[in-house]
């Protein structure tokens, strides 16, 4: 039987329905003028490839067919790139048949988990699951994975076309299914219980969040009030059966009873993030570690959270002990900055500043001299939700005005720059500093802008800053960053948490952008606005700077509380003149990318 004559080019579409993986393109558009050119061509690439038995013989021949349907997912406007999402998993599982790789069957189902993840409403998304419920059943044997992944089709696409199917399954798995929790208890016993917390004098646990990204992975305990905490790290224990773990004894706290107890990451760091009442007076919080490079925990005030950062490379594989190489879980020290931390950096940027004197005329940054460029860039539009910012007049709202600025902005970017914006919020809600660093670091962001409005105790003060993080540069600096980090204002005192993790910001790359941006405003917004101030660059420990490991900066675009910049901050003629002089000041730097490499030709 010929699938494909040469005479037939233009119905292929239509004629790929009835082949024997017609499955693979139930939602493929029979409308050839629909068809993305690039997923035409990777999908005649694929079947080329499953009709030649020779073919499928070599990885060489999968992985050119797998980089046309990458190539299409990369590709932001084309309309196919769930279909080729989808099929990346196929090729994946499929290639694991000749193969027998493990890795391989780990990313088909990562690329089918995208499909269910990033296009929940595409017609896919349950086929998808059910493909990873298949690897872990009929492939990995391990059960309970199968049954949690077919349990996701029940409970998500119970009126799609595979419920039945994962139904049958599960009848199947039945003896794989999760212990059954207690019945949840009603409103009013959970209200109930709270109030006995509260008259206890313990502090509640009120919820324990975590963020996953490509080498690290963030967990954030939040308790109602300080607290007092301790943690240790275990190694693998591998005669016992008990694997690497780091775990949080937080006192004199209850857990909030809405808390699931155990919650499955699988992010190849962590495993599970498991809670319970350790003994009447504490939570304990245990990380089962898959991998793990480093660890660090530590807390900051207003409102009181217990942060920990788990960082390595992440593991391809399915069990904890399917290694058998013991130096995989070393003993794991946690990073503790020297008391004498801060005087050391400050000696060392005496010295680089002398050192940089002798090379003014080549003055490339290390991400330059790599030819690093910038693709990607996050907007993080300040406060939101409960968190109003400050007020300006006839109550001007800064969590309103930021994120006009930064739509607007998103806008300009995308189109006079070659590069993708995410804003990390879209509408009015609330979202933690934790939240929006990690929103940065799960898209791969290369720069972090987060923008802001200022304000004065009398309203008198005004004009445009931009900051970088690092130490306070003046008493200013500080009180601005005090106000900026957290809902509530902090004291010059809470800043100190911060400033142990300033080592690991990019701080040259930040510098250079902040230059580049306040440089551009200034000048853009002083040809229509005469009295344009121009504060400078600034640096200062702004946590919403910190752990994006990219360069990052924070613009206070205007004083909202000033009689003047208040009302040019609630026209959408200076909001547009802001916008567009911060994407001048993006591309100058962008531009400066160009510059380096000619410079070191």
């Amino acid at each position: 039987m010929h699938f494909f004559s040469k005479r037939q080019s233009e119905s292929r579409c239509l004629l790929a329905l009835v082949i024997l993986f017609s499955a693979l393109l139930i939602l493929t558009s029979p409308n050839p003028a629909r068809c993305s050119r690039s997923y035409n061509n990777a999908r005649d690439s694929y079947y080329s490839l499953i009709r030649s038995n020779s073919k499928k013989k070599f990885r060489h021949n999968w992985e050119r067919s797998i980089n046309k349907f990458i190539k299409v997912t990369k590709s932001k406007n084309d309309p196919k790139v769930v279909d080729a999402t989808f099929m990346l998993g196929e090729m994946y599982r499929m290639l694991y048949t000749y193969s027998t790789q493990t890795k391989d069957l780990k990313t088909a189902i990562k690329y089918y988990e995208k499909v269910a993840v990033e296009f929940p409403k595409s017609s896919l998304s349950d086929d998808s699951i059910y493909k990873v419920g298949e690897i872990y059943e009929k492939k990995l044997n391990d059960y309970k994975s199968a049954y949690n992944a077919y349990s996701r089709v029940i409970k998500k696409y119970s009126s799609g076309d595979m419920a039945s199917k994962a139904r049958s399954k599960l009848i199947k798995l039945k003896k794989y299914a999760p212990v059954k929790k207690k019945p949840r208890q009603s409103v009013k016993k959970d209200n109930r219980r709270e109030k006995q917390i509260a008259s206890s004098g313990l502090t509640l646990i009120e919820d324990i969040l975590y963020w996953s990204e490509d080498d690290s992975t963030r967990i954030v305990i939040y308790p109602k009030h300080s607290i007092d905490y301790r943690y240790n790290f275990l190694n693998e224990n591998v005669p016992q059966g008990k694997g690497a773990r780091l775990y949080i004894d937080l006192y004199n706290t209850q857990l909030n009873p809405k808390i699931e107890n155990v919650v499955n990451v699988k992010d190849g760091l962590l495993t599970t993030i498991r809670s319970e009442q350790h003994d009447k007076e504490v939570v304990r919080v245990v990380l089962d570690v898959e991998s793990i490079n480093s660890y660090r925990v530590f807390s900051f005030e207003n409102p009181f959270r217990v942060i920990i950062d788990i960082s390595g490379e992440k593991v391809e594989k399915i069990s904890r002990y399917a290694k058998k190489d013991a130096k995989e879980y070393k003993p794991i020290n946690a990073i503790k900055p020297k008391a004498n931390q801060q005087n050391k950096e400050g000696k060392n940027s005496r010295k680089n500043r002398k050192s940089n004197k002798s090379n003014e005329k080549i003055n490339i940054t290390l991400a330059k001299q790599l030819g690093l460029n910038v693709k990607k860039i996050v907007i993080d539009p300040g406060h939101g939700g409960r968190d109003p910012g400050a007020v300006g007049l006839n109550k001007t709202k800064e969590k309103d005005i930021t994120l006009k600025i930064s739509k607007k902005l998103k806008k300009i970017i995308e189109k006079t720059l070659d590069c993708k914006v995410i804003l990390t919020r879209s509408k009015d809600k609330f979202l933690s500093l934790e939240a929006r660093t990690a929103i940065a670091k799960k898209v791969k962001a290369d720069l972090f802008i987060s923008i802001h409005t200022n304000s004065s105790d009398k309203g008198r003060l005004s004009g445009i800053e931009t900051y970088y993080l690092n130490f306070a540069s003046d008493a200013n600096a500080a009180k601005t960053a005090a106000r900026e980090n957290a809902t509530s204002h902090l004291t010059l005192s809470d800043l100190g948490d911060i400033l142990k993790v300033i080592k690991y910001s990019n701080v040259d790359e930040s510098r250079e952008l902040a230059h580049d941006v306040q440089r551009e405003i200034v000048r853009e917004l002083s040809k229509s606005y005469k009295d344009v101030k121009n504060l400078g660059v600034k640096q200062a420990p702004f946590y919403v700077l910190y752990g994006s490991r990219k360069p990052s900066i924070l613009i206070e675009t205007s004083f909202i509380n000033h009689k003047v910049e208040g009302k040019r901050l609630q026209t959408d003629k200076y909001i547009t003149s802001l916008a567009e002089s911060i994407c001048n000041g993006i591309s100058k730097y962008i531009d400066g990318f160009n510059l380096a490499a000619k410079t070191q030709n």
